[in-house]
């Protein structure tokens, strides 16, 4: 009788592990890259935009990029999901590209274009 609390204990002690050590769905074998969304912007616009991930109902900013310039950015990103982009201009309307689906280690382009409503994604 005395065994039941013991293994009761036990199974605690080790579930309590598991959620103290981070998420369930770490992987040992998989890299960080691979768990990263890789995201390229060549902003062909003369204005300095602000982009946003759009997800599963989250808006996630993910930097600025000064006109004419190009930026690399990575984010934790662990299954596939459908995004989108919100392009913000200082003083001029919001745009949000079309969807595109994505996965961990994917690498994403996203080219803003003059005028912003032109703006593209690709996989």
């Amino acid at each position: 009788m005395r065994r039941f609390p013991a293994i009761v204990a036990i199974a605690l002690c080790t579930a309590g592990c598991g959620t103290i050590m981070g998420r369930g769905d770490y992987d040992p074998f998989r890299s960080r890259a691979e768990t990263q969304l890789h995201i390229r912007v060549l902003n062909d616009n003369q204005s300095r935009v602000t982009i946003h991930v759009m997800t599963l109902g989250r808006r996630l900013n993910i930097g600025a990029v000064e006109g004419n310039q190009r930026s690399n950015f990575s984010i934790p990103w662990p299954l596939a999901q459908n995004i989108q982009f919100q392009i913000d201009i200082l003083g001029e309307r919001t745009h949000t590209t079309l969807g595109i689906l994505v996965g961990p280690g994917d690498q994403v382009e996203l080219r803003v274009r003059d005028p912003v409503s032109g703006s593209e994604v690709r996989g």
